[in-house]
């Protein structure tokens, strides 16, 4: 690696290297050449050193030395369990009996005989199914799709100091301390302020030049100042701009707080743009402290603007907050891989997901739908690549009135016995299920769990090849695309939540001819379709400007607290599929120009399900009798 590469890796961590600690990497990495990867070592040295909890931004060549003391000791710990794994192996592999070594030299002539009789007759027969084994190991190892668990989620921690995230090591548990719930508000905020501090339009120029005016306010100013909460007090002069956590203390009585304090505002008079505005969430006021009492009068209410994949990937040093990453030969979603993954995606125009929600598998209607598409696709060329099955999958939730077990698991049994007819699809899809809200749980909090075999029984693992029993929320990597599958009735319990009426500023079609806007045909279709489902385009909206899949108080939507990250929505993903029995099937495309967020309607009811072809990243809504 080049000097500048090296520097670049440590100040994305907001670290500085002495000059003494630059040459010592640059030895290290030219002396070690066990090391084929430079950018590794130094992202393994940078994580020791994390681990250590730094007291300086300034790195030595004695911190350096010391990290990669640490570095070699967990190799060798690492090489040394792997050679004592070898030597037990070769161990038991060379034990054996004199009864099995003679039973093996007397079968070993007869074994050479019927091979040599048989080989002219069943020697097709066994390159095919060895071919064929070979083939599906190589689909398994070559998959380029990756299923993330919620509850292998990374976890990271902003660090206001260095203005980058710190990989927290420490597991996470389900009772937590009182802590961990001031830390998922406060990290919530910290992710959406680092973004807004990127944002050009509260970012100053690198040469700003202004005229002030005469009531105290910025005359020709390019850009608008964030201020901090504390800074209102006695600041009667102006509109200020101030990004805050929205509170209720008391019923009707609302709150700004940030990390410096807190603000009592007035929301009387607030013009608000698209979105759901709820408790708990972040959101960005403009307005003015009142000389007579010292509430901030809102004036406009906002939700913090979201900038690309692509400018996140870039600002975080390819952070890897779905775990994508984790084991195996996949590695973190790097900026410069972009460009090249989008190719390879390009190329495969016949890859399809299909993803159906509230599949009750208990119900004989929604198992003859099925029927129809498993047949549909067994007669095809091209198989879909994933099969995404959200619940619920009985018809009746599961709580105090059903706890039948026994009907639960059976009804996977008659989906292992309706596959059984379609080898081509059991061998070449791969399944995914997500637990629905009225499915068996251990608690009603996010994230759940997967299913485990005892609900779900042993006849359906045994007739898939590829299937998983993925958490809720779960997110799914395919090649540089993420995709985020949620199960909830998001849309009620948001709408039941929000402080202020959702606003309707898109008019009527005859507004936008008479108006003369210059729409592209995108842009036409979002506001007819956004014009047919209202609520829905301004529950994706508020989620993707949140970066959050709940961003509710926790009362309402509880989650556990050192959970928290498997919600965030941060890399903006680019689509969401929220099963959402609140709402039928809909599409909002282009939500805030980066994420597009679906609801596959509810199949038990009326066959709907969706089709995404992650080549062109089309949804098409499909629905069976």
């Amino acid at each position: 690696m080049r000097k500048n590469e090296i520097n670049d890796l440590f100040k994305s961590q907001s670290l500085t290297l002495k000059s003494d600690a630059m040459k010592y990497v640059e030895s290290i990495l030219n002396t070690l050449a066990a090391v084929d990867d430079g950018e590794e070592f130094v992202q393994k040295i940078l994580q020791t050193m994390t681990e250590k909890a730094l007291q300086t931004a300034i790195v030595t060549k004695e911190i350096i030395q010391e990290a990669v003391s640490e570095i070699e000791r967990k190799q060798e710990i690492e090489l040394s369990n792997e050679k004592m794994k070898k030597k037990i192996m070769k161990m038991n592999s060379t034990v054996t009996t004199p009864n099995e070594e003679q039973e093996e030299d007397a079968e070993l002539p007869i074994e050479v005989e019927e091979e040599e009789e048989e080989e002219d007759d069943d020697d097709d027969d066994d390159d095919g199914a060895r071919l064929n084994r070979e083939r599906l190991r190589n689909e398994l190892a070559d998959e380029a799709i990756v299923i993330c668990d919620a509850f292998k989620t990374p976890r990271y921690q902003y660090d206001e100091t260095r203005k980058a995230f710190v990989h927290v090591t420490s597991e996470p548990t389900i009772d937590a301390m009182a802590d961990s719930k001031i830390n998922v508000y406060r990290e919530r905020f910290h992710v959406l302020r680092q973004r807004m501090a990127r944002n050009e339009m509260f970012t100053p120029p690198a040469f700003a030049r202004f005229k002030a005016s005469n009531n105290g306010s910025d005359g020709d100013k390019s850009y608008q100042e964030l201020t901090p909460l504390r800074s209102l007090v006695g600041n009667c002069y102006g509109t200020k701009y101030v990004m805050g956590c929205l509170s209720q203390i008391e019923d009707g009585i609302f709150h700004l707080e940030d990390s410096t304090g807190s603000v009592r505002i007035d929301l009387t008079s607030a013009s608000t743009s698209s979105g759901l505005f709820c408790e708990n969430c972040v959101v960005v006021a403009e307005g003015e402290v009142r000389k007579s009492d010292g509430i901030f009068e809102v004036r406009a209410l906002a939700h913090p603007p979201v900038e690309s994949r692509k400018t996140t990937l870039e600002a975080t040093n390819a952070t890897d907050f779905m775990g994508a990453s984790q084991g195996g030969k996949h590695v973190a979603l790097r900026p410069r891989d972009l460009t090249e993954k989008e190719k390879i995606e390009k190329e495969s125009v016949d890859a399809s997901f299909v993803v159906i929600s509230d599949c009750h598998l208990d119900d004989s209607k929604c198992l003859r739908r099925l029927q129809k598409i498993f047949e549909d696709y067994d007669a095809s060329a091209t198989p879909p690549g994933l099969f995404v099955f959200m619940g619920d999958f009985t018809r009746v939730p599961f709580g105090p009135m059903k706890y039948d077990f026994a009907s639960y698991t059976k009804s996977f049994d008659q989906l292992a016995d309706l596959l059984d007819d379609y080898p081509s699809i059991r061998e070449e899809c791969r399944f995914v299920f997500i637990p629905g809200p009225g499915d068996p749980g251990n608690t009603s909090a996010y994230p759940r769990p997967g299913l485990s075999a005892a609900l779900r029984g042993h006849k359906i693992t045994a007739c898939l090849q590829k299937v998983e029993f993925a958490s809720n929320p779960a997110k799914i990597r395919w090649h540089s695309q993420d995709l985020v599958f949620f199960r909830d009735d998001l849309q009620a319990r948001a709408r039941r939540a929000c402080l202020l009426p959702p606003v309707d500023d898109l008019g009527t079609e005859e507004d936008d001819q008479n108006l003369n806007f210059d729409m592209s045909e995108v842009e036409i279709e979002r506001r007819r379709a956004m014009r047919e489902k209202p609520l829905f385009h301004h529950l994706a909206m508020t989620l993707v400007q949140q970066s959050h899949l709940a961003p509710l108080p926790l009362t309402q939507m509880p989650i556990y607290w050192e959970r928290d990250q498997a919600m965030w929505l941060y890399p903006a993903p680019n689509t969401i599929f929220l099963g959402d029995r609140s709402e039928t099937q809909c599409l909002a495309k282009n939500v805030c120009g980066v994420t597009t967020m679906v609801n596959p309607g509810c199949f038990a009811d009326d066959g709907s399900f969706v089709i995404y072809k992650p080549s062109s990243r089309d949804v098409i809504l499909s629905a069976i009798d």
